[in-house]
């Protein structure tokens, strides 16, 4: 029997408004694929209804939990995509779920949303918390209870603990250095499809400084530093993803093979324990892969899964300057039905 999406209509058409009011979008849906065609079931600042087949983007929910493009135009994955069609459209951010059958799989879209919310930890968490809402409008409109539906963490906000005020206290002067002069820049980015959170950023004036402070660090990084950057790291993450599913934490692999304790190892085994995750070295390490110059970046070739997870996975890296590393590691990570989420200390 036909699903009556219809009774769902007057609060997904809330939960539009409430999406494009907390997103600064110009517009948003929330639509389902159905046999033939894409279904708007709710639209907030543009009318849409019944769309063709090749409007549906393949999104898979469970291992792409939120999706941003920035330019449509410079995304391949629009090359061809009638999307174009809508005059002055510049960027989106895609929520999917999975909706009840005969659909099966739905989505939060909006559309040239304020550049301040694309990267504002809290709207990306509250925007992930109505795409989850949406998913259990339509189930409950089923009279099926959804089985962990998106938006079911509990999440707390991107800020200081006092604890870091007391650590700062405790790290020698190159990681003081760091601590207080990178930019508190909590953001998502996105390369070729796969999203990632950053928490700080350069400052332009000082970077070249910043570098030899962090090159100074990296390889013998000290604890004080270490637990630093992992607890900011896990108020990241459970501000937008929550914590309760996470169930393993993988590092981007050092450089030097024979370096299993870089900053990027010891901070993903220390977001792992704060997590209550698994840490797990699941892929093998590059000969000269590391630093995150762009030119050394282009050159690296798909990572080696040296062991293969069940369950939700996080992956973490120190420092991403293109997204190559942490793009590469979500891939070659990526099996099954379950999502690869990606972190980084320190991006552009």
């Amino acid at each position: 029997m036909e699903h009556d999406w219809d009774g769902s209509g007057p609060l997904l058409q809330g939960l539009c408004h409430l999406a494009q009011h907390i997103g600064e979008a110009e517009f948003t849906a929330i639509y389902v694929k159905k046999e033939g065609g894409v279904r708007v079931l709710a639209s907030a600042g543009m009318a849409l209804g019944a769309l063709s087949e090749d409007w549906w983007i393949p999104m898979n929910p469970d291992n792409q939990p939120v999706v941003l493009v920035q330019n449509i135009r410079d995304e391949p994955l629009f090359a061809h995509h009638p999307v174009h069609s809508i005059p002055g459209l510049k960027s989106m951010m895609m929520f999917p779920f999975r909706a009840p059958e005969p659909a099966g799989w739905g989505g939060l879209g909006l559309a040239n949303m304020r550049e301040a919310s694309l990267s504002n930890f809290r709207v990306v968490g509250a925007l992930s918390q109505i795409s989850g809402l949406a998913a259990v409008v339509l189930q409950a409109n089923r009279g099926v209870a959804p089985a962990g539906e998106a938006g079911s963490h509990d999440r707390e906000g991107f800020q200081e603990s006092p604890s870091a005020h007391g650590r700062m206290r405790e790290l020698e002067p190159a990681g003081k250095f760091l601590l207080s002069t990178l930019v508190k820049r909590a953001a998502v980015r996105s390369r070729n499809g796969v999203g990632y959170l950053i928490v700080r950023s350069w400052r332009a004036a000082i970077k070249e400084h910043q570098l030899s402070a962090l090159r100074a660090l990296k390889t013998d990084p000290p604890s004080s530093l270490v637990l630093g950057v992992g607890e900011e790291l896990a108020q990241a993450v459970r501000s937008v993803f929550g914590e309760s599913h996470i169930e393993n934490v993988v590092p981007v692999p050092c450089g030097n093979s024979e370096c299993d304790e870089c900053l990027s190892t010891r901070i993903s085994a220390n977001v792992a324990t704060r997590l209550g995750a698994r840490y797990v070295a699941g892929l093998k390490p590059q000969a000269g892969s590391g630093g995150s110059h762009p030119r050394k970046s282009a050159r690296l070739s798909a990572f080696e899964v040296v062991r293969r997870l069940t369950g939700v996975t996080l992956v973490v890296d120190d420092v991403v300057s293109s997204g190559r590393h942490l793009e590469l590691a979500v891939r070659a990570l990526r099996s099954g039905d379950k999502p690869v989420l990606a972190v980084a200390w320190i991006g552009p």
